[in-house]
This record gives structure tokens, sequence and C-alpha cells, in this order.
């Protein structure tokens, strides 16, 4: 059972960001990336050598906000195996579902915290780093998968009783929608979504005047809201932000 990282580890990592994105543009560094995938350990052909292959280790991949007209910005690795355990931690569908890359989820916002905590920490000013790991430990503090088996045992919470139960349906519920998001994530980024597939998905996003909820849309999606409403803009669709007749 994985525990979340200690407050000097989450230093260490904070005082380690120029050497872990020491490839990345400059002018990139106090930009918010916008998306994140987890590319597992595989093979290519060694190109000195025919009948040898080489191993490539499991790496992130993160995409910083584009500049314009782009649904995707510059992308950049990251095999930092710190970052790799983060993101397996709080994307567990990455086993289910490969490659698939996560849109305003909680390893972006892990990241970008980590990104502002070292640019502050990086500043002439003085920073309190023990504030950012609070903000750190809020995207752990309700996932079980942190606390000792035996405290689960114990806990009234996780008992066999219907409240038990519903807890656990509410979960897989939500995991299935998490799953279908990727998915649907994975068809857009290779251009497989085509517009009535977009149609239906913002007919299940509107709100109960008729009108088009870009956060609901996006989460449909695996995007945020200003990606959805980009994408709308970009596929000509302006005519789904009218409420149906």
């Amino acid at each position: 059972m994985t525990k979340m990282i200690s407050e000097s580890a989450f230093r260490d990592l904070v005082r380690d960001m120029p050497r872990i994105i020491g490839g990345v543009r400059p002018h990139l560094h106090k930009k918010h990336i916008e998306a994140a995938g987890l590319e597992g350990e595989k093979k290519i052909d060694d190109p000195f050598d025919d009948e040898k292959t080489l191993a490539v280790s499991e790496l992130i991949r993160i995409f910083w906000k584009p500049s314009k007209g782009e649904y995707t910005g510059e992308d950049y690795e990251i095999n930092d195996p710190r970052f790799i355990t983060l993101y397996k931690e709080l994307v567990p569908e990455y086993e289910i579902i490969p490659n698939a890359h996560v849109h305003d989820q909680n390893f972006v916002k892990v990241f970008n915290l980590i990104i502002n905590a070292w640019i502050n920490y990086e500043s002439e000013l003085p920073v309190d780093l023990h504030l950012y790991y609070i903000d750190f430990q809020s995207y752990f503090s309700n996932k079980s998968r942190f606390e000792p088996e035996k405290d689960l045992e114990k806990s009234n919470a996780y008992d066999s009783s219907s409240q038990h139960q519903e807890l656990l349906t509410n979960k897989l519920k939500k995991s299935r929608k998490t799953i279908q998001a990727l998915r649907r994530n994975q068809k857009l980024i290779k251009g497989e979504l085509i517009d009535s597939d977009i149609e239906k998905l913002a007919d299940q996003a509107r709100l109960k005047n008729g009108r088009l909820s870009y956060t609901k849309f996006g989460k449909l999606l695996g995007i945020t809201r200003q990606t959805a409403s980009k994408l709308i803009r970009e596929r000509k669709l302006s005519y789904l932000l009218t409420p149906p007749a």
C-alpha cells in the first residue's frame, strides 16, 4: 500500500525541478501544463544494429498550454520516478487505458502546483513551502489507498453496511465515467470523433434551460472547459450553443 510522499520529499521534488524540466523552454516555466500522459516501457529497434532492440523506460509526456489555434501545446518528456509514481496514484485508470492523456485532472493540478512552488522558491521573496505541501496533501486526503488496510478494517465507514455498499457503487460509477472520458479523449486526439459524436455529447451536457455547459461538456471529453470552447470554435459547431427547439 503506497503512502503519500513526506514533506521533506516534497521539498526535494520542488528543488529538483530545474533538473526535471531542464529541457523545457524557459518562456513556458510560468505557464501551466494542460495535459499529461503516461507512456509505458517499450522496445524500439536499435538504429545502429538491425538485430538488436533497445528498452525504453516509462515516462510522462506533459503538454504546455498552446499558443494559437492548436489543440495541444508543446510536449516534453518527464522521466523522474517520483512523478511517475504520483501519476500512477492520481490516475489509476492508466492501467486500463494506456497512453491516454488526462486534462484538468489531479495529476495536472499537482504538477502545476509544484511548478508554482518552484517558481516562488526561486524568487527573491521568502516562500513557505509548507503551505504548498498542505495544498499538495489535499489531492490525496480522500484516497483510501493511502491508508493502511488494518485502519480500513477498523473504520466504521468501511463496514459491511448499506452505507459501505452505496459508497462502493458511487466509486464504481465515477470510475466508469472517468474511463469513458479517457476513451473519448483518445479518440479526439486521434481525430476519430466526428461532428455527430460531438453533437450527441453536447446534448448530454446541457443545462435545464437548454444552454450548453462547457464544464460538463469538457468532463465528457476529458478536457478543460476552455479547451471545450476552443474545440467548438475550431470545428465550426457554434450552432450547438443555441438551445434546441
